[in-house]
């Protein structure tokens, strides 16, 4: 019968990722392939990429004096000013009925328009509250931040492939160390998990609590992280 010996050990990586591995050494019993088993278990935080905020304009806080329609294009050039593409992160809200009238009193009507706004950090975040502050908009709000499905893959991405190097390094220092080769690898295995967060965010901005005030030196933006976690499991032949 032929002796199985078992070795674990742990390493880590001097890189933003967490890893942690376990490596086990077999003589297979019906097969004459002996194997080095290696599972590498990498993570890494990473900062939400889209950041929606919702904003509304109304002929309200100009008094009737400024319609909708002026307001708007006084907003949207704003927006470009500071290099936020409106054509594709700027939409409308109410698809249907795009300009909502409501009744103030009895016999005035006035417009309102809402927006949502997605931007990609906390750096255009502040430029885009500038603007809208410069714009004289006022009713701005944040709705949440998330991690987008391409920055998710990319992560993942990068990760499996870190993993992958580190189990073959441990392979390589555990197997040369006895004498041994590591060769190509026969079985691989991988898993990977997001823990999500979602709409934890602070901002602090006087442009936000009072109309027309002047704006803070800088936004502070704070918002919960996502973590992204592979593992893999790779067997490689034993020369």
């Amino acid at each position: 019968m032929k002796r199985i010996c078992l070795i674990s050990l742990t390493a880590a990586a001097a890189c933003t990722a967490l890893l942690a591995s376990g490596t086990k050494s077999y003589a297979q019993e019906n097969s004459k392939q002996n194997y080095v088993e290696v599972q590498t278990r990498c993570e890494r935080e990473i900062t939400p990429d889209e950041i929606y905020m919702s904003i509304t304009i109304n002929e309200k806080d100009s008094k009737g004096r400024i319609t909708v329609e002026q307001q708007e294009k006084k907003m949207i050039s704003a927006l470009k000013e500071v290099g936020i593409d409106v054509e594709k992160n700027l939409t409308i809200d109410d698809m249907n009925s795009d300009l909502q009238k409501y009744f103030l009193g009895k016999n005035t009507v006035l417009a309102s328009k809402s927006y949502t706004l997605k931007v990609k950090d906390a750096t255009e975040l502040g430029k885009a509250f500038q603007a809208l502050n410069d714009a004289g908009i006022s009713d701005v709000n944040l709705q949440k931040a998330q991690v987008s499905q391409t920055l998710q893959e990319k992560t993942k991405n990068e990760l499996y492939a870190e993993a992958a190097k580190k189990s073959k390094e441990n392979a390589t220092t555990m197997i040369e160390t006895v004498g041994g080769k590591v060769g190509k690898v026969i079985y691989a295995q991988t898993y990977n998990s997001y823990q999500r967060a979602y709409s934890n965010i602070a901002l602090m901005s006087k442009a936000m609590a009072v109309d027309n005030a002047e704006p803070e030196e800088e936004t502070t933006l704070q918002m919960d992280k996502t973590t992204v976690s592979v593992t893999v499991t790779f067997r490689f032949a034993i020369e």
